[in-house]
């Protein structure tokens, strides 16, 4: 079964390809040459997703047939996912003017911030990685999700899905232990999987919420980078802003040539011209770490 894409032009599908495949200890999906396989769960169902392109539209051919609703609701989630509706135009008119970005968003055309559609894994990956190395967190979200998270052997590849939150919320803290999973960490994932599976928290009232930031931060273990970060990566707000972010500012410091990190009254003075697509212009700042 296959559905197709059009995305918003400019689209850069090879740059959304470069940063899903910059850990190969990500578990959730697999880059494989010029095409992206993810397994998607649909309550008890688990379907293979072969994600490629041609003739600038995307084609997503599923392993198994599809009804008319599933069909729609794993077309908007790979739609979310590549943020493929995003209408650029207005970010490089406005990143035009700013001495900082000007010169790299003219770098990568079509370049799209890469999101995490599924509340209950942005939040958790965001908690795994406080305080800890990139690497390390990846090894975490792995062993988790390999543990826990549904399974699919397709084309020589074994492909995982992130935990459904209502497994999760049936855990002591303690199972995490053995995974290396701090005890705080540990209740921190347990507590926003109750959260969701009880209903209390959920993308869609996040969505609708006049404060979805404040809504976060009231949660247990999630503090103003999480929340600014899951506004960023999974709610899709282009001025989610997680200003505390280490790579950020090691992509400004880069950029200015700096022998110190900026402090956050520089990085709010910079961000002036950011207005309205800070979540862009940070994740293009974290593009610019690896040219």
């Amino acid at each position: 079964m296959k559905s197709v894409l059009s995305p918003v032009q400019p689209f850069h599908f090879q740059e959304c390809l470069r940063f899903l495949n910059r850990n190969t200890d990500e578990p959730v999906w697999k880059v494989d040459g010029d095409r992206l396989l993810k397994l998607f769960t649909l309550g008890e169902k688990s379907v293979v997703g072969e994600i490629s392109e041609e003739d600038g539209a995307v084609h997503i051919q599923f392993s198994d047939t599809l009804e008319e609703e599933e069909l729609g609701l794993l077309t908007t989630y790979a739609s979310e996912w590549l943020d493929m509706e995003r209408d650029l135009q207005p970010f490089y008119d406005q990143m035009s003017a700013c001495p900082l970005l000007g010169p790299i968003v003219p770098q990568y055309p079509g370049m799209r911030l890469i999101r995490m559609p599924d509340l209950f894994e942005a939040i958790s990956w965001a908690i795994l990685g406080q305080q800890i190395n990139l690497t390390f967190a990846y090894r975490l979200k792995q062993r988790i999700t390999q543990e826990w998270g549904a399974s699919r052997e397709y084309e020589g590849h074994i492909l995982y899905a992130f935990p459904d939150p209502a497994v999760i919320a049936e855990m002591e803290p303690e199972v995490m232990r053995p995974m290396q999973v701090s005890q705080r960490k540990a209740e921190y994932i347990i507590g926003v999987a109750k959260e969701i599976s009880s209903g209390n928290l959920s993308k869609q009232k996040l969505l609708s919420s006049e404060n979805p930031v404040a809504d976060m931060v009231a949660i247990r273990g999630v503090g103003k980078w999480t929340a600014e970060y899951v506004l960023m990566k999974c709610l899709g707000y282009t001025n989610g802003f997680p200003i505390q972010d280490v790579g950020l500012h090691n992509a400004i410091k880069k950029q200015l040539g700096m022998d110190r990190k900026p402090t956050y009254e520089e990085i709010e003075e910079y961000a002036k011209l950011w207005t309205g697509w800070e979540g862009y212009a940070t994740f293009y700042l974290w593009r610019s770490l690896s040219s």
